[in-house]
């Protein structure tokens, strides 16, 4: 997959990569403090986050959210937050 055209931008870009993957971060909200260090004052967090929202993306630590396999949608619903997105549609009881 080709970097999209903000990630020359990222804090991210040119470090190791495998400092953003959520398997080596702590624990618990050990977890969920590093991910926000990681990505502290970066300028394309929107960015980011759209890209892992729209990508379905897992793994890896986007826009300061830590996610995994497991689909959290508090987590994506977070990840939509920072990319203004509107919040996803509730699926009816």
């Amino acid at each position: 997959m080709k970097a999209p055209d903000w990630f020359p931008r990222g804090l991210c870009s040119g470090a190791d990569t495998d400092r953003w993957l959520t398997e080596r971060l702590p624990g618990g909200t050990r977890r969920t403090a590093r991910a926000k260090r990681l990505c502290k004052g970066c300028p394309v967090l929107t960015d980011c986050a759209r890209f892992a929202v729209t990508t379905h993306s897992t793994d890896y630590v986007f826009a300061g959210v830590a996610l995994d396999k497991d689909g959290n949608t508090q987590r994506y619903d977070r990840l939509r937050r920072i990319a203004g997105m509107p919040p996803r549609k509730k699926s009816a009881a």
